[in-house]
Protein backbone atom coordinates (compact mmCIF):
# COMPACT_ATOMS: atom_id res chain seq x y z
CA UNK A 1 0.00 0.00 0.00
CA UNK A 2 1.40 3.16 -0.84
CA UNK A 3 2.51 5.98 1.86
CA UNK A 4 -0.37 7.99 3.22
CA UNK A 5 1.40 11.33 1.78
CA UNK A 6 1.51 9.43 -1.78
CA UNK A 7 -1.67 9.30 -2.32
CA UNK A 8 -2.49 12.95 -0.77
CA UNK A 9 0.24 14.41 -2.58
CA UNK A 10 -1.80 12.89 -5.55
CA UNK A 11 -4.44 15.65 -5.65
CA UNK A 12 -1.00 18.43 -6.43
CA UNK A 13 -1.91 17.34 -9.94
CA UNK A 14 -5.60 17.80 -10.61
CA UNK A 15 -5.61 21.32 -10.09
CA UNK A 16 -3.00 22.88 -12.67
CA UNK A 17 -5.32 20.59 -15.22
CA UNK A 18 -8.45 21.92 -14.22
CA UNK A 19 -7.11 25.08 -14.16
CA UNK A 20 -5.35 24.88 -17.70
CA UNK A 21 -7.47 23.23 -19.57
CA UNK A 22 -10.49 25.69 -19.07
CA UNK A 23 -13.02 23.63 -17.06
CA UNK A 24 -12.69 25.72 -14.16
CA UNK A 25 -12.46 29.38 -15.48
CA UNK A 26 -15.93 30.33 -13.70
CA UNK A 27 -14.03 29.77 -10.55
CA UNK A 28 -10.85 31.57 -9.15
CA UNK A 29 -7.86 29.59 -9.05
CA UNK A 30 -7.52 30.53 -5.40
CA UNK A 31 -10.73 27.95 -4.67
CA UNK A 32 -9.19 25.10 -6.64
CA UNK A 33 -5.64 25.41 -4.89
CA UNK A 34 -7.78 25.36 -1.23
CA UNK A 35 -10.09 22.72 -2.21
CA UNK A 36 -7.37 20.66 -3.01
CA UNK A 37 -5.33 21.28 0.07
CA UNK A 38 -8.05 19.73 2.35
CA UNK A 39 -8.38 16.92 -0.27
CA UNK A 40 -4.82 16.30 0.50
CA UNK A 41 -4.96 16.78 3.83
CA UNK A 42 -8.28 14.57 4.55
CA UNK A 43 -6.74 11.72 2.42
CA UNK A 44 -3.83 11.95 4.89
CA UNK A 45 -6.14 11.69 7.85
CA UNK A 46 -8.16 9.12 6.93
CA UNK A 47 -5.32 7.00 5.84
CA UNK A 48 -3.44 7.07 8.95
CA UNK A 49 -6.70 6.95 10.63
CA UNK A 50 -7.35 3.81 9.26
CA UNK A 51 -4.12 2.17 9.76
CA UNK A 52 -4.56 3.11 13.80
CA UNK A 53 -7.25 1.39 14.11
CA UNK A 54 -6.43 -1.89 12.44
CA UNK A 55 -3.03 -1.32 14.60
CA UNK A 56 -5.56 -0.97 17.89
CA UNK A 57 -7.66 -4.16 16.38
CA UNK A 58 -4.61 -6.47 16.29
CA UNK A 59 -3.04 -5.36 19.72
CA UNK A 60 -0.22 -3.90 18.22
CA UNK A 61 0.09 -1.24 20.10
CA UNK A 62 1.96 -1.34 23.13
CA UNK A 63 1.52 1.54 26.32
CA UNK A 64 5.14 2.73 26.89
CA UNK A 65 4.92 4.18 31.12
CA UNK A 66 8.02 6.36 31.84
CA UNK A 67 8.63 7.22 35.72
CA UNK A 68 10.26 10.43 36.72
CA UNK A 69 13.16 9.54 38.43
CA UNK A 70 13.69 11.85 41.80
Amino acid sequence: MPLPGTLGLSWTFAPPALVETGILQSSPEIRVYAIAGVLMATTVAIITGLCWLSWIKRGNLRMVVREILD
